[in-house]
């Protein structure tokens, strides 16, 4: 969120990072629970899928939740990589909570980090404005083909189970279940 930026600088620091060193933000997708922290990092560049980044260009509030941050500078394409902090992110494009979801798959770690396409313990089947339910069932089924380690929403707990969970909200996904995550 917009006013999250001091408490997320300072949890950077609270593990050996100074803010300062961030020098790319990467959005998973246009809402402001996601974009609106990018401008806590001005320095840094800030990247979105083509779709996500067009709804954030063009202040689409109906689509950003009512916020429009920093114009994001670089656009991530499906399959392509991003190496930052010593990671190698595969970009997946994962349409059906909003057309511009971006996952972004570790492979040498089995690192899954999913924004809101998938939660541990269920997934947000709740669909936005561009959302489908058709491209959210195919998205789920792209990640369950990853030998994902750890699943890393972009709320909740962490999970050691990503097959598990993706299952789980690739089932309720397809029974159009209104079910929300698990707290954790």
């Amino acid at each position: 969120m917009p006013e999250s930026g001091p408490a997320v600088r300072d949890g950077l620091r609270a593990l050996g990072v100074s803010p300062d060193e961030v020098s790319l933000v990467l959005l998973t997708h246009e809402h402001t629970d996601h974009a609106g922290g990018a401008p806590a990092f001005p320095d840094a560049l800030v990247a979105a899928h083509p779709l996500a980044a067009a709804k954030l260009r063009h202040g689409d509030r109906r689509a950003t939740h009512a916020y429009a941050p920093s114009e994001p500078e670089l656009e991530l394409y499906d399959r392509s990589v991003v190496h930052a902090g010593g990671l190698a992110l595969r970009v997946l494009h994962t349409p059906g909570h909003t057309s511009g979801s971006v996952c972004l798959y570790e492979e040498s770690r089995g690192l899954l980090f999913t924004g809101d396409t998938a939660f541990a313990r269920g997934t947000l089947t709740d669909l936005f404005a561009s959302g489908s339910r058709g491209d959210h069932v195919a998205s789920l089924q792209r990640l369950l083909a990853l030998p994902a380690r750890l699943l890393l929403p972009g709320h909740g707990s962490v999970s050691e189970d990503p097959r598990g969970d993706l299952t789980l909200a690739l089932a309720a996904a397809r029974e159009d279940l209104p079910t929300r995550a698990a707290s954790g």
